[in-house]
């Protein structure tokens, strides 16, 4: 239990760290925002402790959490013209990942991984129907998002490290 009080004030500290940076102009970011850095924030740790602790609830359930937080800064900071050819293969992604993450944690169990791939492989298949990735449109996202936003990624590790060290 001290471990999750111990997620609790983290987190808190997160949020307040991130509001007092926005209300001092570091960072222009909207409410929307904040929530997606918690959410990824939360799912990070949620994995990080369940990891090994043959918690898979915990495990898929951070992990489906932190994929969540992702998807809601993806759809806060770009314009999408079919908002739909996002989420719906994010879904199965999601779940595809947090089935991935149960294998990686029991490898034994092979039946884990059949799932995964199904549900990656059903996930990719609609993101080539209803979407048009491309690797140069995948750069310039990742490349903006970190100039935008380091601030934030440098407070998300502080955060790890220092659960990590609770540990």
């Amino acid at each position: 239990m001290y471990k999750d009080h111990l997620l609790v004030i983290y987190l808190l500290i997160f949020l307040a760290a991130a509001m007092m940076f926005r209300i001092l102009g570091f960072i222009n970011t909207s409410a929307g925002e904040i929530l997606s850095y918690v959410l990824a924030a939360y799912g990070i740790i949620t994995v990080y402790i369940s990891t090994g602790s043959n918690k898979k609830l915990n495990l898929f359930f951070g992990t489906v959490v932190f994929l969540s937080g992702i998807i809601l800064f993806v759809i806060n900071n770009f314009d999408f013209y079919n908002l739909s050819g996002i989420l719906f293969p994010s879904v199965f992604f999601i779940i595809g990942i947090g089935f991935l993450m149960l294998f990686i944690d029991n490898p034994s169990d092979k039946r884990i991984i059949t799932v995964a791939i199904i549900f990656l492989i059903f996930g990719i298949t609609l993101t080539i129907i209803l979407g048009t990735p491309s690797i140069q449109s995948f750069y310039y996202a990742i490349l903006y998002v970190s100039q935008k936003h380091w601030l934030l990624v440098l407070i998300l590790i502080m955060i790890i490290l220092l659960t990590k060290r609770a540990k």
